[in-house]
Protein backbone atom coordinates (compact mmCIF):
# COMPACT_ATOMS: atom_id res chain seq x y z
CA UNK A 1 0.00 0.00 0.00
CA UNK A 2 1.83 3.57 -0.94
CA UNK A 3 1.61 5.63 2.03
CA UNK A 4 1.34 9.80 1.46
CA UNK A 5 2.77 12.24 3.74
CA UNK A 6 1.39 15.30 4.88
CA UNK A 7 3.03 17.93 7.21
CA UNK A 8 1.81 21.32 9.00
CA UNK A 9 3.65 23.52 10.91
CA UNK A 10 1.08 23.53 13.63
CA UNK A 11 -1.98 21.83 14.75
CA UNK A 12 -5.73 23.65 15.02
CA UNK A 13 -6.80 24.60 18.32
CA UNK A 14 -10.30 24.05 18.92
CA UNK A 15 -12.29 27.11 18.01
CA UNK A 16 -15.84 27.88 17.47
CA UNK A 17 -18.27 31.09 17.28
CA UNK A 18 -21.22 32.82 18.21
CA UNK A 19 -24.23 31.67 20.38
CA UNK A 20 -24.97 28.69 22.93
CA UNK A 21 -28.34 27.70 22.33
CA UNK A 22 -30.86 30.36 24.02
CA UNK A 23 -34.40 29.59 25.52
CA UNK A 24 -36.55 31.77 24.38
CA UNK A 25 -35.96 34.47 21.80
CA UNK A 26 -33.23 35.32 19.29
CA UNK A 27 -29.65 34.39 20.63
CA UNK A 28 -27.44 37.58 21.01
CA UNK A 29 -24.59 35.39 23.24
CA UNK A 30 -24.22 32.35 25.44
CA UNK A 31 -25.43 33.07 28.53
CA UNK A 32 -25.79 29.94 30.38
CA UNK A 33 -23.57 27.23 28.83
CA UNK A 34 -25.19 23.18 29.04
CA UNK A 35 -24.37 21.14 31.41
CA UNK A 36 -24.63 17.75 29.30
CA UNK A 37 -25.03 16.27 25.78
CA UNK A 38 -28.66 14.41 24.93
CA UNK A 39 -27.34 13.85 20.89
CA UNK A 40 -25.02 14.16 18.84
CA UNK A 41 -24.51 12.58 15.59
CA UNK A 42 -22.48 14.73 13.83
CA UNK A 43 -20.74 13.80 9.83
CA UNK A 44 -18.05 16.32 8.13
CA UNK A 45 -16.15 16.29 4.96
CA UNK A 46 -12.23 16.59 5.55
CA UNK A 47 -10.71 18.65 2.94
CA UNK A 48 -7.54 16.64 1.26
CA UNK A 49 -5.00 16.61 2.28
CA UNK A 50 -5.34 19.99 3.91
CA UNK A 51 -7.70 18.69 6.98
CA UNK A 52 -4.95 16.54 8.09
CA UNK A 53 -2.33 17.80 10.07
CA UNK A 54 0.43 15.55 10.96
CA UNK A 55 4.12 15.27 10.47
CA UNK A 56 3.31 11.22 11.07
CA UNK A 57 2.83 9.42 7.37
CA UNK A 58 -0.81 8.10 7.67
CA UNK A 59 -1.55 5.33 5.03
CA UNK A 60 -4.40 5.57 2.69
CA UNK A 61 -5.83 3.22 -0.08
CA UNK A 62 -4.08 4.03 -3.48
CA UNK A 63 -7.36 4.38 -5.57
CA UNK A 64 -8.69 6.42 -3.06
CA UNK A 65 -5.93 9.17 -3.03
CA UNK A 66 -6.64 9.56 -6.80
CA UNK A 67 -10.77 9.40 -6.78
CA UNK A 68 -10.46 12.05 -3.93
CA UNK A 69 -7.86 14.27 -5.73
CA UNK A 70 -9.83 13.58 -9.07
CA UNK A 71 -13.25 15.02 -7.72
CA UNK A 72 -15.12 11.81 -7.63
CA UNK A 73 -15.03 11.29 -3.70
CA UNK A 74 -14.88 12.74 -0.74
CA UNK A 75 -12.96 11.81 2.77
CA UNK A 76 -16.11 11.88 5.61
CA UNK A 77 -15.96 10.89 8.90
CA UNK A 78 -19.29 10.33 11.12
CA UNK A 79 -19.48 11.09 14.62
CA UNK A 80 -22.04 8.98 16.94
CA UNK A 81 -22.23 9.56 20.72
CA UNK A 82 -23.95 7.49 23.45
CA UNK A 83 -24.83 9.48 26.66
CA UNK A 84 -25.76 6.45 28.65
CA UNK A 85 -22.19 4.81 27.88
CA UNK A 86 -19.94 7.45 27.16
CA UNK A 87 -19.04 5.70 24.08
CA UNK A 88 -18.26 8.10 21.16
CA UNK A 89 -18.03 6.47 17.66
CA UNK A 90 -16.08 7.91 14.57
CA UNK A 91 -16.40 6.13 11.38
CA UNK A 92 -14.12 7.35 8.52
CA UNK A 93 -15.43 6.79 4.56
CA UNK A 94 -15.57 8.02 1.35
CA UNK A 95 -18.71 8.99 -0.41
CA UNK A 96 -19.70 10.74 -3.44
CA UNK A 97 -19.59 14.33 -3.48
CA UNK A 98 -23.53 14.63 -4.00
CA UNK A 99 -24.39 12.35 -1.59
CA UNK A 100 -26.55 13.43 1.62
CA UNK A 101 -24.98 14.19 4.90
CA UNK A 102 -25.46 12.92 7.53
CA UNK A 103 -25.26 9.94 5.38
CA UNK A 104 -27.60 7.52 6.77
CA UNK A 105 -25.86 4.76 8.82
CA UNK A 106 -27.57 1.76 6.42
CA UNK A 107 -25.98 3.59 3.55
CA UNK A 108 -22.41 3.57 4.36
CA UNK A 109 -20.82 0.30 2.17
CA UNK A 110 -17.94 -1.75 3.84
CA UNK A 111 -15.69 -1.31 1.00
CA UNK A 112 -16.03 2.72 1.65
CA UNK A 113 -15.54 2.47 5.41
CA UNK A 114 -11.95 3.53 5.84
CA UNK A 115 -11.46 3.49 9.56
CA UNK A 116 -14.21 2.65 12.62
CA UNK A 117 -13.09 3.12 16.01
CA UNK A 118 -14.52 4.07 19.64
CA UNK A 119 -13.30 6.44 22.02
CA UNK A 120 -14.65 6.15 25.53
CA UNK A 121 -14.92 9.27 26.51
CA UNK A 122 -13.56 10.80 30.36
CA UNK A 123 -14.83 14.30 30.60
CA UNK A 124 -17.10 16.66 28.53
CA UNK A 125 -16.64 20.24 29.28
CA UNK A 126 -18.93 23.10 27.87
CA UNK A 127 -17.82 27.01 27.40
CA UNK A 128 -20.11 30.50 26.90
CA UNK A 129 -16.40 32.15 26.84
CA UNK A 130 -14.86 32.97 24.38
CA UNK A 131 -17.62 31.14 22.27
CA UNK A 132 -20.22 28.87 22.67
CA UNK A 133 -18.08 25.47 22.69
CA UNK A 134 -17.97 21.68 23.40
CA UNK A 135 -14.60 19.87 24.47
CA UNK A 136 -14.93 16.11 25.09
CA UNK A 137 -11.75 14.44 25.87
CA UNK A 138 -10.79 10.48 26.21
CA UNK A 139 -9.41 7.37 25.50
CA UNK A 140 -9.76 5.56 21.99
CA UNK A 141 -10.62 2.00 23.11
CA UNK A 142 -10.53 0.04 19.79
CA UNK A 143 -10.03 0.50 15.92
CA UNK A 144 -10.86 -1.75 13.11
CA UNK A 145 -10.37 -1.24 10.26
CA UNK A 146 -7.07 0.13 11.84
CA UNK A 147 -6.93 4.19 11.77
CA UNK A 148 -4.33 5.42 8.37
CA UNK A 149 -2.28 6.48 11.52
CA UNK A 150 -2.07 2.89 12.53
CA UNK A 151 -3.27 1.01 15.93
CA UNK A 152 -4.34 3.73 18.49
CA UNK A 153 -5.77 2.01 21.27
CA UNK A 154 -5.50 3.40 24.48
CA UNK A 155 -3.91 6.90 23.03
CA UNK A 156 -5.76 9.77 24.48
CA UNK A 157 -7.74 11.75 22.20
CA UNK A 158 -9.60 15.45 22.38
CA UNK A 159 -12.87 16.17 20.15
CA UNK A 160 -13.65 19.97 20.32
CA UNK A 161 -15.87 22.71 18.16
CA UNK A 162 -18.01 25.26 18.33
CA UNK A 163 -21.51 25.63 17.43
CA UNK A 164 -24.27 28.71 17.36
CA UNK A 165 -27.32 29.02 16.82
CA UNK A 166 -29.82 32.14 15.49
CA UNK A 167 -33.13 31.15 16.84
CA UNK A 168 -34.38 29.68 20.06
CA UNK A 169 -35.64 26.55 18.36
CA UNK A 170 -33.56 26.03 15.51
CA UNK A 171 -30.71 23.64 15.68
CA UNK A 172 -27.54 24.17 16.47
CA UNK A 173 -24.84 25.13 13.76
CA UNK A 174 -21.76 22.86 14.00
CA UNK A 175 -18.17 24.64 13.24
CA UNK A 176 -14.36 24.39 13.61
CA UNK A 177 -14.13 20.77 14.30
CA UNK A 178 -11.13 19.23 15.39
CA UNK A 179 -10.14 15.73 16.50
CA UNK A 180 -6.59 15.27 18.47
CA UNK A 181 -4.53 12.69 19.36
CA UNK A 182 -1.71 13.93 20.76
CA UNK A 183 1.21 12.80 19.29
CA UNK A 184 0.03 11.81 16.28
CA UNK A 185 -2.43 13.50 14.09
CA UNK A 186 -5.16 16.26 14.21
CA UNK A 187 -8.03 16.48 12.01
CA UNK A 188 -9.71 19.87 11.28
CA UNK A 189 -13.11 21.02 9.30
CA UNK A 190 -14.75 24.34 9.12
CA UNK A 191 -18.32 22.61 9.40
CA UNK A 192 -20.49 19.16 10.45
CA UNK A 193 -23.97 18.51 9.58
CA UNK A 194 -26.40 16.80 11.80
CA UNK A 195 -27.56 16.36 15.27
CA UNK A 196 -26.39 18.36 18.52
CA UNK A 197 -28.87 19.07 21.10
CA UNK A 198 -28.74 20.08 24.84
CA UNK A 199 -31.14 19.37 27.66
CA UNK A 200 -33.22 22.50 27.78
CA UNK A 201 -32.82 24.75 30.38
CA UNK A 202 -36.88 25.17 32.24
CA UNK A 203 -37.88 28.70 31.46
CA UNK A 204 -40.75 30.16 34.01
CA UNK A 205 -43.51 32.26 32.26
CA UNK A 206 -43.00 35.83 33.37
CA UNK A 207 -44.66 36.97 36.91
CA UNK A 208 -45.41 33.02 37.68
CA UNK A 209 -43.33 31.71 41.29
CA UNK A 210 -42.87 28.54 42.67
CA UNK A 211 -40.47 25.47 41.99
CA UNK A 212 -40.71 23.76 38.02
CA UNK A 213 -41.80 20.14 37.48
CA UNK A 214 -39.23 17.35 37.71
CA UNK A 215 -40.07 15.77 33.85
CA UNK A 216 -39.21 12.04 34.38
CA UNK A 217 -38.61 9.68 31.34
CA UNK A 218 -39.17 6.16 31.26
CA UNK A 219 -37.38 3.63 31.07
CA UNK A 220 -34.89 6.59 30.75
CA UNK A 221 -34.17 9.66 28.70
CA UNK A 222 -32.53 7.57 25.53
CA UNK A 223 -33.70 4.30 24.49
CA UNK A 224 -32.71 1.86 21.64
CA UNK A 225 -35.31 -0.17 19.82
CA UNK A 226 -36.11 -2.64 16.88
CA UNK A 227 -39.89 -1.85 17.00
CA UNK A 228 -41.36 0.80 14.50
CA UNK A 229 -44.01 2.20 17.02
CA UNK A 230 -43.58 3.12 20.73
CA UNK A 231 -45.12 4.94 23.12
CA UNK A 232 -43.09 7.88 24.86
CA UNK A 233 -43.70 8.17 28.82
CA UNK A 234 -43.50 10.94 30.53
CA UNK A 235 -45.99 10.00 33.24
CA UNK A 236 -43.57 9.53 36.13
CA UNK A 237 -42.81 13.38 36.29
CA UNK A 238 -43.94 15.77 39.04
CA UNK A 239 -44.79 18.69 40.64
CA UNK A 240 -42.86 19.65 43.93
CA UNK A 241 -46.24 20.96 45.17
CA UNK A 242 -48.72 18.18 43.95
CA UNK A 243 -50.06 20.35 41.20
CA UNK A 244 -51.65 18.92 37.92
CA UNK A 245 -49.51 18.47 35.13
CA UNK A 246 -50.42 18.98 31.39
CA UNK A 247 -48.22 17.71 28.53
CA UNK A 248 -46.99 19.03 25.30
CA UNK A 249 -44.77 16.57 22.92
CA UNK A 250 -42.81 17.55 19.36
CA UNK A 251 -40.21 16.22 17.88
CA UNK A 252 -36.62 18.14 17.13
CA UNK A 253 -35.08 16.99 14.97
CA UNK A 254 -35.90 17.92 11.06
CA UNK A 255 -33.89 14.99 9.66
CA UNK A 256 -35.43 11.93 10.04
CA UNK A 257 -39.13 11.36 9.46
CA UNK A 258 -41.53 10.73 12.59
CA UNK A 259 -45.40 10.94 13.51
CA UNK A 260 -46.86 11.42 16.70
CA UNK A 261 -49.75 10.58 18.10
CA UNK A 262 -51.97 12.07 21.60
CA UNK A 263 -48.86 14.84 21.21
CA UNK A 264 -50.60 16.54 24.43
CA UNK A 265 -50.82 13.23 27.00
CA UNK A 266 -48.33 11.51 28.69
CA UNK A 267 -47.86 8.99 26.67
CA UNK A 268 -48.17 9.61 23.18
CA UNK A 269 -47.76 7.02 20.30
CA UNK A 270 -44.79 7.63 18.25
CA UNK A 271 -44.08 6.01 14.86
CA UNK A 272 -40.40 6.22 13.41
CA UNK A 273 -40.66 6.35 9.59
CA UNK A 274 -37.52 7.74 8.54
CA UNK A 275 -35.38 4.50 8.89
CA UNK A 276 -32.96 3.95 11.19
CA UNK A 277 -31.10 6.86 12.99
CA UNK A 278 -31.86 8.58 15.95
CA UNK A 279 -35.43 10.21 16.96
CA UNK A 280 -35.28 13.22 18.84
CA UNK A 281 -38.72 14.24 21.20
CA UNK A 282 -38.96 16.80 23.51
CA UNK A 283 -41.74 17.59 25.89
CA UNK A 284 -42.84 20.41 28.01
CA UNK A 285 -44.54 19.73 31.14
CA UNK A 286 -46.88 22.90 32.98
CA UNK A 287 -48.58 22.63 36.25
CA UNK A 288 -51.57 23.98 37.12
CA UNK A 289 -49.94 27.43 37.73
CA UNK A 290 -48.54 27.72 34.28
CA UNK A 291 -44.69 27.02 35.47
CA UNK A 292 -42.95 24.98 32.83
CA UNK A 293 -40.15 22.58 32.43
CA UNK A 294 -39.06 21.41 29.15
CA UNK A 295 -36.55 18.02 28.53
CA UNK A 296 -35.71 16.19 25.57
CA UNK A 297 -35.55 12.15 25.07
CA UNK A 298 -33.71 10.17 21.95
CA UNK A 299 -35.46 6.90 20.68
CA UNK A 300 -32.31 5.24 18.38
CA UNK A 301 -34.10 3.00 16.41
CA UNK A 302 -31.81 0.26 15.11
CA UNK A 303 -34.71 -1.73 13.27
CA UNK A 304 -35.69 -1.63 9.25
Amino acid sequence: MRKLHFTAAALVVLAGTLPALAQTGTTTGCTTAPTSITALNLERTLAFPNGFFSSNVPSLPPAVVVAVASGALEVRDQLTYNPSTKILTVQGFTAQPASPKPTPPNSIGNSSILTLYRVQVENVAFSCQPVASVLMTGRIIDNFPLTPYGDLIGAPIAIGFGYTTSQANSAPQVNNLTILVPGVAGLFSGSASGTLTFPALPVNPPGTTGTTPTIVFSPGATQETAQRQLYLDASKSTDPNGLQLTYQWRQVNSNISAGLSNGSTATPLVTLNGGKGDYIFEVTVTNSKGVSATAQTTIRYYGQ
